[in-house]
């Protein structure tokens, strides 16, 4: 079988504005697919179970969110899942062991060491904090567990493998908004 590619934009920014915008990159043609309702950027994006879920970030009138849209390809559709715990944005994501876990960013507290991870079973739990705040950090997922690296004023390149968080190596300088492969 056959696998499709694509790429998703989702939200964003536009002359100044909050947008919910869609687009979708696919055989070389971006397309409009159906916006999200509600306006956001800076949020953190996973794809779970062939779905694109976009969690958080910065609202209209510059609100934080906790809350998630989900876009099914298939259907061309957004709904809503249950709301994570703690306003973020800025935030880090992926999927270990079926669970979708965020970690770090900004919230009402500042710079954020927290992380929660959300499973159709039992919704969104609180997981243990990182060892670092990671605010603006980068992610992915290797081997089953989730890498972040840098943020912040962090140096620091942290690991979750699905029990504990633990601490890799130091980065060779401070490092924020990286960009991953």
């Amino acid at each position: 079988k056959r696998q499709e590619h694509a790429i998703v934009v989702a939200g964003g920014k536009r002359d100044y504005r909050v947008i919910a915008d869609c687009r979708l990159l696919t055989g070389g043609r971006w397309l409009s697919i159906a916006p999200m309702s509600v306006p956001r950027y800076l949020a953190c994006s996973v794809v779970l179970d062939g779905e694109l879920w976009v969690l958080g970030g910065v609202g209209e009138n510059n609100t934080f969110l906790q809350s998630v849209e989900v876009w099914n390809p298939q259907a061309n559709s957004w709904r809503s899942s249950p709301s994570f715990r703690e306003d973020r944005w800025g935030h880090v994501g992926g999927v270990v062991g079926g669970s979708l876990v965020i970690a770090g960013g900004y919230g009402d507290r500042g710079d954020l060491a927290s992380a929660e991870a959300f499973s159709p079973a039992t919704g969104w739990t609180s997981l243990p904090p990182m060892p670092h705040a990671a605010f603006r950090a980068t992610a992915v997922v290797l081997g089953g567990r989730l890498y972040v690296a840098g943020g912040n004023g962090c140096d620091k390149l942290q690991m979750w493998d699905g029990t504990a968080w633990t601490l890799k190596a130091d980065l060779p300088a401070v490092r924020l908004s990286l960009i991953h492969i």
